[in-house]
């Protein structure tokens, strides 16, 4: 219900380079971080240290009945117009102004945005262009409101966006799970021991990569990436060196079913980004690349740390699975229908 004198927000899904406004949608909510401290309220303290004054608003500020408008990115247009509501209990602990923290959301396209509130979401028409994108989330006042104001309430006599309940996380993945799932591949025993005692040795690795490029602000270069956590983890899939060939064509890792020979045409392409860059551009840029090579079915898309793997399904590419080394699942972290650590690495294997 709103408010009979709502306040108006707007809230930014992504930046200039990720875009997960769909996810908002999706479940009827909108997100923000950073939440590596947990609960907004139990550690207020914390999060005061760091000044991250756009939280507090978000937690503190918006109250049900407000009205919110839903931007994709940092782009300069709105799609959406909703209603910030109660809690629903869906999740534990949450509260009557629908505030909410879940771990479920700790990555989202590289951000980690635990802090939730639950919104009533209508799709407009057409998006509307708006000159005005500095902020994850602002209050629309001045001259602003004038323009926001008309958008939403047309936009709030369309039907609502019926939400799909917020998954819970999925099981984590052991050293067991993997070891099974590789021996049910085709490995043998000794070569799934083999592997994990690699995987480990990766995922520290990866682990120190994480907390330099935190206290240093230095990010990973993509050759770094590749060299460092990439290629080990493909050797010890089975992978030969001959099988591999990098900066090959403008791919950045190239895969043949054979030793490689110049007229051979790769199987899989993989698309390497720094640690701090965002997948879904990546993704895009591997599509592209793929279409001169009609007997590549699949694609891989990593900064060393996260992977996602798609295949071709008749002629078109479906994100398929997702591995992040540092907390490998069962499953996708917020979408079920997308298998996790244990089948993208078993598709990954040579």
């Amino acid at each position: 219900m709103i408010n009979s004198d709502p306040n108006y927000w707007i809230i930014s899904a992504g930046d200039n380079e990720r875009d997960y406004s769909e996810l908002f949608l999706k479940h009827g909510i909108m997100l923000i971080g950073p939440g590596d401290y947990g609960n907004y309220y139990e550690n207020k303290e914390d999060y005061c240290k760091m000044r991250v004054y756009r939280l507090r608003r978000f937690v503190e500020e918006i109250k049900p009945g407000d009205i919110v408008i839903l931007k994709p990115g940092m782009y300069k247009r709105v799609i959406a117009a909703g209603i910030v509501e109660e809690g629903r209990n869906w999740i534990e602990n949450e509260l009557e102004n629908g505030y909410f923290y879940t771990k479920v959301f700790s990555d989202v396209e590289g951000f980690s945005l635990q802090h939730g509130r639950y919104v009533t979401w209508h799709k407009a028409d057409k998006p509307q262009e708006l000159d005005w994108w500095r902020g994850t989330i602002i209050q629309a006042r001045d001259k602003l409101l004038p323009i926001i104001k008309p958008f939403a309430e047309e936009t709030l006599r369309n039907p609502l966006v019926k939400p799909k309940r917020i998954p819970k996380l999925p099981t984590s993945t052991t050293n067991v799970d993997l070891i099974d799932k590789l021996i049910l591949e085709g490995f043998s025993e000794t070569q799934a021991i083999l592997f994990v005692h690699e995987f480990s040795r990766i995922r520290q690795l990866g682990k120190w990569y994480e907390e330099q490029i935190y206290e240093s602000g230095v990010d990973l270069s993509e050759h770094e990436t590749i060299t460092f956590l990439i290629v080990p983890l493909l050797l010890a899939l089975g992978w030969s060196e001959k099988q591999l060939k990098i900066e090959w064509e403008q791919i950045d890792l190239a895969f043949f079913e054979k030793d490689y020979a110049d007229t051979d045409e790769p199987m899989m392409i993989l698309e390497a980004k720094k640690k701090t860059k965002p997948l879904q551009q990546a993704a895009k840029q591997a599509r592209h690349y793929s279409q001169k090579y009609p007997n590549c079915k699949k694609l891989i898309v990593s900064n060393g740390i996260k992977y996602k793997l798609y295949k071709k399904i008749d002629s078109a590419w479906k994100y398929k699975a997702f591995l992040d080394i540092l907390n490998p699942f069962e499953k996708h972290p917020y979408d079920h229908n997308i298998d996790g650590a244990p089948q993208l690495l078993a598709d990954l294997r040579s």
